[in-house]
């Protein structure tokens, strides 16, 4: 008779506290690689931000219609795409949920291990689950250094442990003397008909510069303009990260080029997936970028995030063999080194394999040692 699949609990960044392309896409992704890997995953939907019902309400009503279109647009994605728990808010929550209900413990992707956002939840620190095996799939420490009290500790009850970029493992070496693999974000470690298959019709008739970018635009307008005439395109298109209705802060002077309509993660995709170029300061901008072939241009954010910027950049593009695509000035802008996406996508097949390979050992063996 053929054993049950194995389920697996997946902490990542999945809630209501932020409406984040990433998060959401890396999450679906990690969930298609684990269904192939013959296992049921279910991520966990963390709400300790919230006391209730009321406080969600209260928080979409604030933020404006906008933001309710995205929340909604965010729901019927995980719905489709994935396998999300009930809403835990807070450690028993998550403990109840997984307790009979799961057989091994992932923490992954995404930067789950910073040293201002490591919470027990994503090192699955809990003394009453210690004896659930447990194994990490790219987590990513975005900034800083690692600061959680209990983190060797928490290290010593994993079977596997892996980073999304080198600059993880150096980071955890001092916590741990197991072995840490690299291996690619979910969403670049599946395949492209993967996305394509998930993309929201073409949005925009015109040629179109994608802006996808966090930090404040005004430092980067002088190249954004550049990069349009450079690629003939007829309109920059930015995506309101925020989700918010009307003028806010920093954005007040260029939200008449906010794309108008709900962009969910069906429309992020698209809006990458056909733009002629990309202008970005976010990771996985930069991930989609590769998976659709677009010319892309990383700006630096503020000051705080220029260090974490270039190391997770840097790693990505050195494993894939793409030059510097890091804009400093208006000047990088004529100096950026062209793609070879030839030897990217051989690169990229190499990696997805290595990370799948990763990934597929760890269950394998975990099940094999009885360990479930």
């Amino acid at each position: 008779m053929k054993k049950n699949k194995r389920t697996i609990a997946v902490a990542t960044w999945v809630g209501d506290t932020s409406l984040n392309y990433g998060s959401a896409l890396q999450t679906v992704a990690m969930q298609r690689l684990l269904l192939d890997c013959d296992c049921k995953p279910i991520t966990i939907r963390n709400h300790f931000d919230y006391s209730g019902k009321y406080d969600e309400l209260k928080k979409s009503m604030y933020k404006g219609l906008s933001y309710m279109k995205a929340k909604r647009s965010f729901e019927k994605w995980f719905k489709k795409n994935a396998r999300i728990s009930k809403k835990c808010f807070c450690t028993e929550d998550v403990i109840d949920y997984v307790f009979d209900r799961c057989d091994i413990l992932l923490s992954g992707s995404d930067a789950i291990w910073n040293q201002k956002w490591a919470s027990p939840l994503f090192l699955w620190d809990f003394e009453k689950l210690q004896d659930k095996p447990r194994m990490a799939y790219a987590p990513s420490i975005q900034s800083g250094e690692v600061t959680y009290a209990n983190m060797r500790a928490a290290l010593e009850r994993y079977s596997f442990i892996s980073g999304r970029e080198s600059k993880v493992k150096e980071l955890l070496l001092p916590y741990t003397d197991k072995e840490i693999f690299i291996v690619l974000d979910p969403t670049l470690a599946v395949e492209e008909e993967f996305w394509k298959r998930r993309s929201a019709r073409p949005l925009i008739k015109e040629r179109y510069i994608c802006c996808y970018i966090l930090s404040k635009i005004e430092y980067h307008w002088i190249s954004i303009e550049k990069i349009k005439k450079k690629y003939n395109a007829d309109r920059i298109v930015f995506i309101n990260t925020d989700n918010i209705d009307g003028k806010v802060g920093w954005q007040s002077g260029y939200r008449m080029n906010d794309y108008k309509k709900n962009v969910g993660p069906a429309e992020f995709i698209s809006l990458i997936k056909n733009a002629v170029a990309v202008c970005t300061d976010s990771f996985h901008g930069v991930c989609f970028s590769i998976i659709f072939r677009k010319e892309f241009y990383v700006f630096e954010r503020v000051k705080q995030f220029a260090l974490e910027n270039e190391y997770r950049f840097n790693d990505l593009f050195r494993r894939l063999g793409i030059g510097n695509r890091i804009m400093a000035n208006n000047r990088d802008i004529d100096l950026a080194e062209e793609i070879d996406w030839k030897l990217v996508e051989d690169r990229l097949k190499g990696e997805r394999e290595n990370s799948i390979c990763y990934l597929k050992n760890a269950i394998k063996s975990i099940s094999k040692k009885g360990m479930i």
